[in-house]
């Protein structure tokens, strides 16, 4: 089973429950939906981070310092992320 058929396997089986609660297993059905949403959580967590550990790197940013009368203190470079760069 793919990422995608899982995702979409644990979304029916929480619906399922939600509607079904009512008219056949109660507070049980609710608790199942629960229990099956708390899965869709960490899977969908998960893939979030997986995807965010390997988003590619856009640009180098260099921010420099510098003291009252324009000397240069120092400065640092470090990377920035595509999705971050818009902010």
């Amino acid at each position: 089973m793919t990422g995608g058929d899982y995702e979409g396997y644990l979304r029916g089986s929480i619906l399922k429950y939600l509607w079904r609660y009512p008219l056949k297993g109660g507070s049980e059905d609710l608790e199942k939906a629960q229990k099956y949403l708390g899965w869709l959580i960490d899977f969908v967590q998960k893939k979030e981070c997986k995807q965010s550990a390997s988003a590619p790197l856009a640009h180098i940013v260099k921010k420099t310092a510098f003291d009252l009368q324009g000397k240069e203190l120092g400065s640092v470079s470090y990377p920035i992320n595509k999705d971050l760069k818009d902010l």
